[in-house]
């Protein structure tokens, strides 16, 4: 007699191996999606940072060329959004420079306030006075 054969053709997947390839890929998104958004997250507050500090420097850029000895207060508009005040204080003696000249020199301590986003900052630093 004969024998029969079988033969199995392969033309696809079966259902089983669909459904642990989706599991597979389902696992790997719950663990990637938490970390993205964190990482975005972290970049907002890193871009916030950011901004604060080019704010902070271009308002001591400003102010320092401002003889605080004679001027110690001030307002003045940054941009549309910001505006800020400050008020210089003394914080030394003064101090003759050289006898032959008269000129002075005094410490402040430069205290500001400005407002982004309806939230007030305040930012200090020394900066040198003198008188001639």
């Amino acid at each position: 007699m004969g024998k029969l054969r079988f033969i199995k053709q392969n033309n696809g997947f079966t259902l089983i191996e669909v459904l642990v390839a989706i599991t597979i890929v389902v696992s790997a998104f719950s663990v990637i999606f938490p970390v993205m958004y964190q990482s975005n997250i972290q970049t907002s507050k890193v871009n916030q940072a950011l901004i604060d500090a080019q704010i902070k420097e271009s308002i001591i850029n400003e102010i320092s060329v401002i003889n605080v000895a004679t001027n110690q207060s001030g307002a003045k508009k940054l941009s549309d959004k910001i505006t800020y005040d400050w008020r210089a204080v003394p914080a030394s003696s003064i101090i003759d420079v050289r006898d032959d000249t008269g000129q002075r020199v005094q410490l402040f301590t430069v205290q500001v306030k400005y407002k982004r986003n309806n939230k007030e900052v305040t930012l200090s630093f020394d900066q040198m006075g003198w008188y001639d």
